[in-house]
């Protein structure tokens, strides 16, 4: 990644609703510069929205720590699951999951089709969500 890429997905990750004007001055780069390398990284991005799901009715963020085997697609395809990662260590999985109650969760855990060891870590606060500015 250019020097200049690096500039202005750093300001985006700051506020992804920034103005291409605000990004040039707060990059230093010219208008034209930043539309042009920002219509070359949209092809490479995907743009996502950050959801408070507590505010929707979901107040139970559990982070599901797993060995699995079998077919994964439950998982995957399950709309209770937000973001599902493969790991090396200890676990094979972890699942980032929110669900209305307790009860929710446990019909979920109940009901996994997969041989499944699984170890529910309650998410009680988020200290950070995601890095403002690239290293």
């Amino acid at each position: 990644m250019s020097s200049t890429e690096h500039r202005i997905i750093n300001a985006l990750r700051k506020d992804a609703r920034m103005t291409l004007a605000k990004i040039a001055e707060l990059s230093g780069l010219p208008t034209s510069t930043v539309y042009d390398r920002m219509r070359k990284l949209k092809g490479d991005a995907r743009f996502t929205a950050h959801i408070n799901f507590a505010q929707y009715g979901y107040p139970l963020r559990v982070l599901l720590i797993m060995n699995a085997q079998g077919d994964l697609n439950y998982l995957k395809e399950h709309p209770s699951i937000n973001s599902f990662y493969r790991l090396e260590g200890k676990s094979s999985y972890c699942a980032e999951a929110h669900f209305r109650s307790f009860k929710e969760l446990r019909e979920f855990i109940e009901d996994l089709p997969l041989e499944t060891e699984v170890h529910c870590n309650f998410v009680s606060e988020e200290l950070k969500h995601e890095a403002q500015e690239l290293p």
